[in-house]
């Protein structure tokens, strides 16, 4: 719902005969029913999912970003969404080589959220964004991954026989 009420966020697919292959994006509907669909990530050539409205009309949700899933938002007026760069020098709320699982935005401040959080290293713990600053909170995996001797992986990026270039993440054995 949004702060005032009128409207609901949530996901849609706009092709129906593509199932799970299609585009997820964020739309808006009037509380009321019955007027239109406003679809905000059309721009977007990939995956929103779990839109939030922050107290300030602002919509937050996770978006798949270049083997990442990052915590994005979108204005529902304009439909101007703060993705990658950001625009205006603003930057994500979330962003960064690192994946976002799930998150909850401050009552009364959309500068504050906590986030459910992966990297290629760790497995998921909690992070706070205050003020832009990412913090982690919990440490339940340490002790076990400081038992561990993982490899680490790294982002890299191919170039196809046709010349595309292909991303992916390569991990090389320990020690290698």
């Amino acid at each position: 719902w949004s702060p005032d009420g009128k409207w609901i966020t949530y996901v849609t697919q706009l092709d129906p005969h593509l199932f799970d292959y299609a585009t997820r994006h964020v739309a808006l509907s009037p509380a009321t029913g019955g007027g239109p669909v406003k679809v905000l990530t059309l721009t977007l050539d990939r995956n929103a999912d779990e839109p939030h409205w922050s107290s300030d009309g602002r919509i937050f949700f996770i978006a798949d970003d270049d083997g990442t899933r990052r915590l994005y938002t979108v204005d529902p007026t304009t439909g101007a969404i703060i993705f990658g760069g950001g625009q205006n020098g603003e930057r994500p709320p979330v962003g960064g080589r690192l994946t976002v699982n799930g998150y909850s935005i401050g009552n009364g401040s959309t500068a504050n959220v906590a986030a459910q959080i992966s990297t290629l290293e760790r497995p998921d713990e909690i992070f706070s964004v205050i003020g832009g600053k990412l913090t982690q909170i919990t440490h339940m995996t340490d002790a076990l991954m400081d038992q561990l001797k993982l490899s680490h992986g790294a982002y890299v990026h191919f170039k196809s026989k046709d010349g595309t270039i292909v991303a992916g993440y390569l991990y090389k054995p320990l020690e290698y």
